[in-house]
């Protein structure tokens, strides 16, 4: 494990889009690490940044001055060492350097990112959380360039919330109600606290389909809309309503965050619909 000094990213594209970011860490003690992200991968590494951003952003409320003299000479040491990324290590990626799987692991002023390649090897960062803005201008400013909507929308619309279910109730009656559960790690879903219920009505007054996530306290109707827009269009369950939608609707579930099984989080999301349709 290698505490963070230095970091630079470069774009492998091919007509149809972004095949994968290269990533060039370095680290103490004076080691460079060479890693290639496909664009899940580097969607994690966004999420998992995005919520150290968060957590840096409650650290300044509480001593502004300190954290913001730490951020700026950490950005200052991290500008002052960055690593270079050559044209071959763009045009020739390395295989068994692509990153497979990605942990975020977060103590109380650091993190831990843990890259697993393909060749079985693990790569350690240590970042503090006054490291946080630079690393999230720097990812920011790399999807930007990569001019890549799909990729864009990907890695810049889904940071604040982790989804966990979309739901079909269009032959509930009948068949019962189809369900896509997602793959959510443990480090990802530890990231919020509260579970939420989206539920969309067409422009009927029908509600044929909904979603089940995660998020911060704070969310709203408008903000679970645009969530619910995002589920529409990359979503396959949801995919055939994305037209007929007119409006969407969110509400918090009275569901502890380690108490989210699959049973009472669809009851509670059946409810949450049966109270709109009544």
């Amino acid at each position: 494990m290698g505490v963070l000094t230095g970091i630079n990213t470069g774009i492998i594209k091919s007509p149809k889009g972004v095949l994968a970011i290269v990533l060039k860490a370095s680290s103490t003690p004076a080691i460079e690490h060479l890693l290639y992200l496909p664009p899940d991968r580097l969607q994690e590494l966004m999420f998992a940044t995005c919520s150290c951003y968060r957590s840096l952003q409650m650290m300044h409320q509480h001593e502004p001055e300190r954290i913001k003299n730490k951020v700026v000479a950490d950005t200052q040491a991290l500008s002052n060492n960055i690593p270079g990324v050559t044209l071959d290590e763009i045009h020739n990626p390395l295989i068994e350097r692509r990153v497979t799987s990605f942990i975020m692991k977060h103590r109380q002023d650091n993190v831990r990112f843990l890259f697993f390649l393909q060749n079985d090897e693990v790569v350690t960062l240590e970042l503090t959380l006054t490291q946080m803005e630079y690393v999230l201008t720097m990812l920011l400013s790399t999807v930007r360039n990569a001019e890549d909507a799909w990729l864009t929308s990907v890695c810049l619309d889904a940071n604040d919330f982790t989804p966990f279910y979309t739901v079909d109730f269009s032959n509930a009656q009948h068949a019962g109600i189809k369900y896509q559960q997602f793959d959510v790690p443990d480090w990802k879903s530890a990231v919020f606290e509260h579970y939420y219920s989206i539920i969309a009505t067409q422009h009927d007054g029908n509600i044929t389909c909904g979603a089940i996530i995660k998020a911060g306290p704070a969310l709203d109707n408008s903000r679970a809309g645009k969530i619910g827009q995002f589920l529409l269009q990359n979503n396959s369950l949801l995919l055939p309503y994305q037209k007929e939608i007119a409006k969407f609707d969110c509400m918090m579930l009275n569901v502890p965050g380690n108490e989210g099984d699959l049973d009472r989080l669809l009851r509670a999301h059946l409810e949450h619909r049966t109270m709109k349709l009544n």
